[in-house]
């Protein structure tokens, strides 16, 4: 693998960032947005000052966030003693967990 070499240097680097948008070359260390979510494969090229190469790739999976959280109850407002359904059928985005805390000290519902 190549590595900062004080005499060589490292001329720049090359990223490619896995969602087919032309590569970027500058510096080691860039900021990338993505647009979309998925699995991705990432891949860095270094080239020192001679021309020379190394690629390094590495695959990352990108999941959605939710866009909107909502739920709604069966009744508005409870009774005490009474069950009341929640669901959160306002929501939208890729959720991968529901975890309900109703503050009453009760335990967490995952």
């Amino acid at each position: 693998m190549l590595r900062h070499h004080p005499l060589r240097g490292t001329s720049f680097c090359r990223f490619d960032f896995g969602e087919g948008r032309p590569t970027t070359e500058g510096d080691a260390i860039q900021t990338y947005e993505y647009r979309t979510s998925g699995e991705k494969k990432i891949t860095v090229t270094i080239i020192d000052n001679n021309g020379e190469t190394d690629t390094v790739t590495k695959n990352i999976v990108l999941k959605d966030t939710p866009k909107t959280v909502g739920f709604s109850t069966s009744m508005s407002p409870g009774l005490v003693g009474t069950p009341i359904d929640m669901t959160a059928d306002g929501s939208t985005g890729q959720i991968e967990e529901w975890i309900w805390n109703y503050g009453d000290d009760t335990p967490v519902v995952k």
